[in-house]
């Protein structure tokens, strides 16, 4: 054997050993073992790996109901004003001036400032959501003119149906006169007011309240109020109007110290959604 036989037989030798571990190691992935099998994939099937992201399998939650692709970038901004929000229902503040007109009145026929807080939250009842209400209000009772504020505590539900809105609750009312708290001017009510609207603006109103022992401890007593709205809004902001005619029937009208009666009453509000 000539010397450069010898040669290209150690160059073939040298080849056949390292030429399959170099291979090797071009290799992206580690060998997969399954059922005792060597499931590596093969460096095309690499290479194809790496140029396309995995993607995670698909739900019947990533598509829509028309069959196209989710808004992925909505879906999260959604969700971040969701998360955002400090409360997860609604909150409504509203002060109010109401000009009252009766044969009898607590306030003196004296203009009064209202405010108010009502907080409502979904909780998957169809059309109605629970609510909760703290309001309150100035004025002057008629025995001495005493200086008075009132603080009412509210609660029940709400919601619409069709076009009717409607809410229903509990009442406690509390009037502190002289600055002190009274018995006397302490009681509860079932309230339950009705709004239907005509157009944009415009809604017509009704409401009903029942007493089981009215001021004075005067027995029971009925409420009933007709009358229209007028509103516009603003952004978070609604301005409103309204005109209002009621009676008030009252079961004991001598301890109460008056007869029933009729009132009227308008009423300019400022509600603000703070959320």
């Amino acid at each position: 054997m000539t010397r450069c036989g010898a040669i290209l037989i150690v160059i073939a030798v040298t080849l056949t050993t390292f030429l399959p571990s170099a291979r090797a190691g071009e290799q992206v992935y580690p060998p997969a073992i399954a059922g005792g099998k060597d499931q590596t994939p093969s460096k095309d099937a690499g290479l194809q790996a790496v140029a396309v992201p995995m993607q995670p399998a698909a739900t019947a939650a990533d598509v829509n109901g028309d069959g196209s692709a989710p808004d992925v970038e909505a879906w999260r901004r959604a969700r971040q004003d969701e998360a955002s929000g400090v409360l997860p229902g609604e909150l409504l503040g509203e002060i109010s001036v109401v000009s009252l007109f009766q044969s009898f009145s607590n306030t003196m026929d004296a203009p009064v400032g209202e405010g108010n807080f009502t907080y409502s939250v979904d909780v998957g009842l169809a059309g109605a959501r629970p609510y909760l209400r703290v309001r309150g209000a100035n004025g002057r009772v008629k025995d001495g003119g005493a200086a008075t504020t009132e603080f009412d505590l509210e609660g029940g539900l709400t919601g619409t149906l069709a076009a009717l809105g409607w809410t229903i609750g509990g009442r406690h009312l509390t009037c502190l006169v002289a600055g002190e708290s009274s018995a006397s001017y302490q009681y509860w009510e079932i309230p339950l007011e009705l709004s239907i609207p005509l157009s944009e603006h415009f809604s017509l109103l009704g409401q009903y309240a029942y007493s089981p022992n009215f001021i004075a401890n005067s027995g029971r007593a009925h409420y009933a109020l007709v009358g229209a709205r007028w509103e516009q809004s603003v952004h978070s902001a609604t301005f409103s109007v309204e005109g209002t005619t009621g009676h008030q029937w009252i079961a004991d009208n001598a301890t109460y110290g008056a007869a029933d009666y009729q009132d009227w009453r308008t009423v300019a509000s400022l509600t603000v959604a703070f959320n």
